[in-house]
């Protein structure tokens, strides 16, 4: 828009027009590889398809109630170095396999970090951990580090921040969660919402506490568990709420294997283009979903102080059944903190900013689970963990320099320290079984994954099929 005398003008080309309307403030734009090609490229293989349905399966008895083990995710709390990742992986697989009939053990491996003010976005956004923001070598890696861990046996738990990260990765999780910051956000007013009509209403509350981060839920489908963590203020309604609008069916927008924009329904579309002699030149897709059933609350803290004490479980526990939900609660045992837009901190979860803190709420979690008040509620426990305790800053320069085996985002406790905290958990475990007995229909992880691998050579193509356009990960 030019301007004159200090008033606008009309732009005197279209260009010039388009100029102004279009992509104002956009420095550059570069392609992103497209899920298909990057599946191709890392290719799902039998050993770990076994190991993520059978996480899955067990994540979902888990909180169904119908496995009585616990569900641990434990891992740093982002992974920045490939490597180092790897090599916590096959440590934390040899004790998996040990603690398998207490245990269910799903490694952490985050690689976005949702942020409120600026900072390092993870290892998809910025793989070189310089600003460069290679997000195509962050992608590869982030799926390829997923499926070393994956035929390790090992099953994943990532945290989802968007609806196309999974398109990449999600046939390599085992299990989801979303993050306080995702769900702390601003709600239609009551008196707004009861104004509506009827149908309206309904959709306004479906999606009132961060609609993006319920439609991730269901973008995963039924095929992962998926968490759901408290505001950052303590909030447990948000998440509630979170809960029962991911059960229920909607229609988004998301994009395919292929890349293509799409909105997300059960029904395929095929359009022929007329300049063109095959089909599928482009696909027009409206996906309506099921909804994911299988949602459970995380404590976390909040700003005002922990909230993983007996009362804490109990107060959730009740508001999930009032809610008409199952009363299940995973305890995230992890330090975390908050900055807000004048980039002051203040200090909140369960371990209170403090990582050696995780040893006590894990104490607690095992108190609890042999404690007939809160016994039946607790169905998991995440920790925040690495090869070296502690955190370390990034240099201005990149990752040169950098500690091995140490996260560069919240501090985390070290292998050894992990060792301990999972023995505790265990002991939580057998101890639950002495209290409550051990729940009917129970599944033990004897052989499964042999078993199940047996018998997927049929359902290897829901996880490659090129034609799956509206695949939901």
């Amino acid at each position: 828009m030019a301007r004159s005398n200090g008033f606008s003008t009309p732009a005197r080309t279209v260009r010039e027009g388009l100029n102004d309307l279009d992509d104002k403030r956009i420095k550059s734009i570069r392609p992103l590889i497209p899920p298909q090609i990057l599946m191709e490229d890392y290719p799902l293989t039998m050993k770990a398809a076994a190991t993520v349905l059978e996480g899955r399966k067990s994540c979902e008895d888990i909180v169904a109630g119908h496995d009585d083990r616990l569900l641990v995710v434990v891992g740093p709390c982002s992974v920045h170095d490939v490597q180092a990742a790897l090599e916590y992986a096959k440590l934390l697989k040899a004790y998996a396999d040990e603690a398998a009939e207490d245990l269910h053990i799903l490694m952490r491996v985050y690689f976005e970090k949702p942020r409120t003010t600026v900072g390092w976005k993870g290892l998809i956004n910025d793989p070189q951990l310089n600003g460069s923001f290679q997000i195509n070598k962050g992608l590869r890696l982030a799926r390829g580090l997923l499926l070393e861990i994956a035929e390790m046996g090992l099953p994943a738990g990532c945290e989802f921040l968007d609806t196309i990260s999974p398109q990449y990765t999600g046939d390599l999780v085992s299990w989801g969660a979303i993050g306080a910051r995702s769900l702390s956000q601003k709600q239609p007013s009551r008196r707004f919402t009861e104004s509506l009509p009827p149908v309206s209403r309904s959709q306004v509350s479906a999606t009132g506490a961060s609609g993006l981060h319920q439609i991730i839920a269901q973008d995963l489908t039924s095929l992962t568990t998926v968490g759901f963590k408290n505001g950052t203020d303590g909030s447990l309604q948000i998440a509630i709420d979170a809960i029962g609008s991911a059960a229920s069916s909607h229609s988004f927008l998301s994009v395919t294997k292929q890349g293509i924009s799409a909105s997300m329904c059960k029904h395929l579309v095929v359009h022929t283009c007329k300049a063109c002699t095959e089909e599928a030149s482009f696909v027009s897709i409206v996906v309506e979903t099921d909804g994911n059933p299988s949602c459970h609350v995380i404590l976390r803290g909040a700003n005002s102080g922990p909230n993983f004490s007996a009362d804490h479980v109990e107060k959730c526990a009740a508001s999930l059944t009032k809610a008409k939900l199952a009363p299940r609660v995973m305890i995230d045992c992890a330090p975390a903190h908050t900055c807000s837009s004048r980039n002051r901190c203040s200090s909140h979860g369960n371990s209170e900013k403090k990582h050696e803190r995780q040893v006590i709420v894990a104490d607690s979690v095992a108190e609890q689970l042999g404690n007939a008040r809160t016994a039946s509620n607790i169905i998991g426990a995440m920790i925040e963990s690495h090869l070296v305790a502690g955190k370390q800053s990034i240099p201005a320069e990149g990752p040169i320099g950098l500690t091995y085996g140490q996260s560069v985002t919240d501090a985390c406790i070290d292998w050894q320290t992990t060792v301990q905290v999972l023995d505790t958990l265990r002991k939580g475990v057998q101890q639950r079984r002495s209290v409550v007995g051990p729940r009917q229909g129970v599944n033990r992880p004897l052989n499964v994954l042999k078993e199940r691998e047996a018998s997927l050579e049929g359902k290897k193509a829901e996880f490659n099929d090129p034609n799956q356009f509206a695949s939901r990960a």
